[in-house]
């Protein structure tokens, strides 16, 4: 029966999405705060917080899928318990499921999306499902997933990431091989390219421009050519890792070309890798969630946090405003996105 305020909710989503801080942990935060306030009157007001916000995260998501949009979309696990009828226990049973992330960079929209796959695997169905008729540009690793879609979807263009390659390689230089000498390089030339490109302030049309000049052609060209000599070299002792770096990249190689298409596209997928590192993180300090609820309203507060720092904004100041604006009755969420506050 007793209520919060606006600030002191956004203390709490600050406190377990941005600061990663267990229940149990807030306990002794509290105390040495000499704040006395009930663990479950806390969680509750999150759980309703994340209720009240819930609008604002369709609104998100129906921006973020608009025709023609670049998404870049990432996935990760996550332990939820789940109490399922007959099964015998009291709780319920832990089962891994999957969170995905999708970005759409230009509009800065970020949106986190829990589906319980029935078959605890992470199949192309949630993602596809999430889609729907969608247009565009998706950008991504090299997950088997993402390839199906695309295919089953010719108006979805797929670009891969650089970035999974080049990581690749630095593992298989860590592991002694000196074949990486020839590889590794090119693959840094072109980051230094599109660091060029950053460092001029270049517009989309320029950066085409720059990616389809004749040097970065001959580094792609001459990637190629190594990585496939280097495969089919009886006599260059490849290491493990050094071959699957190799055949990943040859395997995925029109996919992590088509990066030169579009100026607005990026060289890899960090947009999304970064996005959805928090929640990892969050993930090893709380271990599980206990039940669906936990997790869908987690997405729901990664969705506005993320969204909120893909523009710039004080997180903390704009959760009590977004707060006060939806305990005030204000239904209109384009009133009050991130880009709405940032205009006031």
């Amino acid at each position: 029966g007793t209520s919060a305020t606006p600030e002191f909710i956004a203390d709490q989503i600050i406190d377990r999405v941005m600061l990663h801080i267990p229940n149990h942990r807030n306990n002794i935060k509290m105390e040495m705060e000499r704040f006395i306030c009930s663990e479950n009157s806390r969680n509750s007001w999150v759980v309703k917080s994340a209720s009240l916000l819930s609008p604002l995260c369709s609104y998100i998501r129906d921006q973020l899928i608009k025709v023609k949009s670049i998404l870049n979309i990432d996935e990760t696990w996550c332990r939820v318990r789940i109490k399922f009828k007959g099964d015998g226990t009291k709780l319920g049973k832990y089962f891994k499921k999957y969170i995905w992330v999708i970005v759409n960079k230009i509009e800065k929209l970020v949106y986190f999306l829990y589906d319980n796959d029935e078959n605890d695997s992470r199949s192309h169905r949630p993602i596809q499902n999430f889609l729907g008729g969608f247009k565009g540009t998706i950008q991504s690793d090299g997950y088997t997933v993402y390839r199906q879609i695309s295919n089953d979807k010719p108006d979805i263009e797929l670009i891969l990431c650089w970035a999974h390659v080049h990581a690749k390689l630095k593992y298989a230089e860590l592991s002694g091989d000196s074949n990486v000498k020839y590889i590794l390089p090119l693959v840094q030339r072109l980051y230094s390219i599109e660091s060029e490109c950053v460092a001029c302030h270049l517009t989309a049309d320029e950066i085409k421009k720059r990616r389809s000049r004749s040097d970065v052609t001959v580094i792609l060209n001459e990637l190629y050519d190594k990585a496939t000599r280097l495969l089919n070299d009886s006599h260059s002792h490849l290491s493990d890792m050094m071959e699957k770096a190799l055949k990943y990249m040859l395997n995925n190689w029109d996919g992590l070309l088509r990066y030169r298409n579009d100026g607005r596209y990026t060289i890899d997928n960090m947009p999304a890798e970064r996005a959805i590192r928090p929640f990892t993180v969050n993930r090893n300090n709380t271990k599980f969630f206990s039940s669906e609820e936990g997790v869908k309203v987690a997405a729901t507060l990664f969705t506005i946090v993320e969204t909120a720092r893909q523009s710039g904004v004080n997180v903390r100041d704009y959760l009590v405003y977004v707060i006060r604006e939806v305990m005030n009755g204000n239904k209109d969420c384009s009133t009050y996105t991130p880009q709405a506050y940032l205009a006031l």
